[in-house]
């Protein structure tokens, strides 16, 4: 997994959890 996939992933967890 690459830097910007968890970039990508935390913001759509916390906007929708």
């Amino acid at each position: 997994m690459s830097f910007g996939e968890l970039v990508s992933i935390q913001p759509n967890e916390l906007r929708f959890p």
